[in-house]
């Protein structure tokens, strides 16, 4: 929070349409903002996005990550790159490399929000088995597709 000029991040000012969005999103502690800043108009990372929406959606992050990322350091991101491969909730294409800070574009970040939406959170999140997406999503997406036809 930005005490000095009563704000709670140096780039919201409460004048941007999306800046009750950022405030709502802050205080349900989803995001964090970075060294002061809500850092909104920029890309979001593979990272980033998953870490929202594990917040989002209360899935608690994985408390013995296992060592397979090859590239991070961070318990913290180890352990929601762990979550989010063991339930399927991202489409992996690498298994050694998670590549925090790579951009995500809307597809993929459609298609995870897609898997969040459809995850089946248990209290003890870390016990649930992992879901059959493959099979989940063709027919899901079947109806789907239909649906767009029937509109």
């Amino acid at each position: 929070m930005d005490e000095k000029h009563g704000r709670f991040f140096k780039d919201v000012d409460g004048k941007a349409y999306a800046d009750p969005y950022i405030f709502i999103a802050w205080k349900k502690w989803i995001i964090k903002g970075e060294n002061g800043y809500s850092l909104a108009n920029t890309n979001v990372s593979k990272g980033e996005l998953l870490t929202i929406l594990e917040r989002l959606f209360k899935i608690t992050p994985i408390a013995d990550p296992l060592n397979v990322w090859e590239d991070l350091k961070s318990w913290w991101l180890k352990a929601v790159a762990d979550t989010a491969k063991r339930y399927g909730l991202y489409p992996f294409k690498q298994f050694k490399k998670f590549n925090s800070w790579e951009i995500v574009t809307r597809l993929i970040g459609f298609e995870t929000l897609y898997r969040f939406l459809t995850f089946e959170n248990v209290p003890d999140s870390h016990l649930a088995a992992p879901i059959d997406w493959k099979q989940k999503v063709n027919v899901e997406l079947q109806q789907a597709m239909k649906d767009i036809f029937d509109f």
